[in-house]
């Protein structure tokens, strides 16, 4: 005999019901209508997302479709459902919909609902539910799509998820030109275990570490607390603008008091390595900040201009010789590359087959054919500096954005180009 718990008269009935009977007592029970009732506090949705698990597959693809045919109509008739039963049933996307053979069909339903044409019209909280649902079934869309639904900050949840599950990078680049604003990191803060979870820990981690000096005072804190609560407290460290730049400017004014005060005969192993690190961390720190536009422009030339400065004057070391091209082959493209070792060649007299060297070892191999007529200057000292005009190009060169670098390489791999080896110049 059959109890009085409300489950299990819906079990029964579930099991017993057509997906036409479904479908009409699913909406019955969405608009209140009908005889179950529930738990204090329970949204009509709950029970039947509840009893899903537990069906026999036969049920759970009867309930799939009635769900779905439910979500048909809620699209061509929205005026016959009140907004909360509306949300109640998109909410039943999970479980019920996840699973669904129709996805496809599914999915250009609840974009009709999130983005309607001229002929149709939702409710506001009715398009947000959907695009909720939309990221429930972790719909592959284009980054664009997501950003296109940004209207204000209620948004800021759903586009911020939707970036985080397309293009992590592009959230980045967003976020930085609109940080600080509640909305937007309350959603950031709130999608933090989803990174980890999802990309993991070590994306989290970054994520904070280029975004957090962008939040808010009152946020910051938070945003700390809710890192280190995640795991990922120690990967990570927060800077605001003027500690990043302290920080940043410390060190290479370190390494040029190394340079300054340090015997040549000391270059030991240990001290090239201590060399080494210092110009490797800075150069990928200012160059992610340079991507995300996360320091004004006169700052990072500023800082980028001691960096070049300070790789110039360690030339000056041959004991510093490698760790110098290293790094100047991993920040430039091959063309302004192939102009310095011109100069360390035939102004300042390095030697070239030990140059050359060095650049195979770093991995540079397509300019070698190039600098094979340049010829070593007897006369030149090493301690000669860069000219202005180089170190200006190699300055402007390394606070371009990664964009720029990118499209004035995929230039420059043109075959049979009509542009010179010039041509990247007008890039700048």
């Amino acid at each position: 005999m059959m109890g009085d718990d409300p489950r299990d008269r819906v079990t029964e009935l579930f099991r017993r019901s057509t997906v036409s009977e479904l479908k009409e007592w699913i909406h019955a029970r969405l608009n209140h209508h009908d005889a179950v009732g529930g738990a204090q506090g329970e949204a009509r949705h709950e029970l039947i997302a509840d009893l899903y698990s537990t069906m026999e597959h036969a049920v759970c693809v009867n309930l799939q479709k009635a769900v779905h045919a439910l979500v048909e109509d809620l699209a061509s008739q929205p005026e016959m459902w009140p907004v909360v039963s509306a949300q109640g049933l998109l909410m039943l996307a999970d479980p019920v919909l996840m699973d669904s053979p129709r996805r496809v069909e599914l999915v250009d339903t609840l974009l009709q609902i999130v983005k309607p044409t001229e002929r149709s019209t939702f409710d506001p909280a009715l398009s947000f539910s959907a695009a909720q649902a939309l990221l429930t079934l972790d719909t592959k869309v284009t980054p664009s799509f997501w950003l296109s639904l940004y209207k204000d900050g209620a948004w800021a949840p759903i586009v911020v998820e939707g970036l985080l599950r397309t293009d992590i990078k592009m959230l980045q680049g967003w976020l930085a030109q609109r940080l600080p604003d509640v909305d937007l990191e309350d959603a950031m803060i709130n999608l933090l275990p989803l990174i980890v979870d999802g990309p993991g820990s070590r994306v989290a981690a970054e994520l904070i570490a280029s975004l957090g000096q962008l939040f808010s005072s009152e946020m910051h804190d938070e945003l700390i607390e809710v890192a280190k609560t995640l795991g990922i407290g120690e990967e990570t460290r927060i800077f605001t603008n003027v500690e990043l730049v302290n920080t940043l400017s410390g060190a290479l004014h370190l390494v040029a008091k190394l340079l300054r005060d340090t015997n040549p005969s000391d270059f030991t192993g240990d001290v090239i390595e201590s060399f080494r690190r210092n110009f490797s961390s800075v150069r990928a720190t200012l160059q992610r900040q340079t991507d995300l536009f996360m320091l004004p422009s006169s700052t990072l030339e500023e800082l980028w201009t001691i960096y070049v400065d300070c790789l110039d004057h360690a030339l000056a070391y041959p004991p510093l010789e490698f760790v110098c091209i290293e790094e100047l082959a991993l920040a430039l493209p091959a063309p302004l590359l192939k102009e310095i070792v011109e100069h360390l060649i035939a102004d300042r007299g390095f030697e070239k087959e030990s140059l050359l060297a060095k650049l195979r070892e770093a991995g540079v191999l397509d300019i070698e054919e190039e600098l094979r007529v340049v010829k070593t200057s007897r006369a030149a000292s090493f301690a000669m500096r860069m000219p202005t005009a180089l170190r200006d190009e190699v300055v402007t060169e390394l606070w371009r954005r990664e964009e720029e670098r990118q499209a004035r390489e995929k230039l420059l791999a043109m075959q049979d180009s009509a542009f010179g080896d010039d041509a990247w110049k007008a890039f700048a």
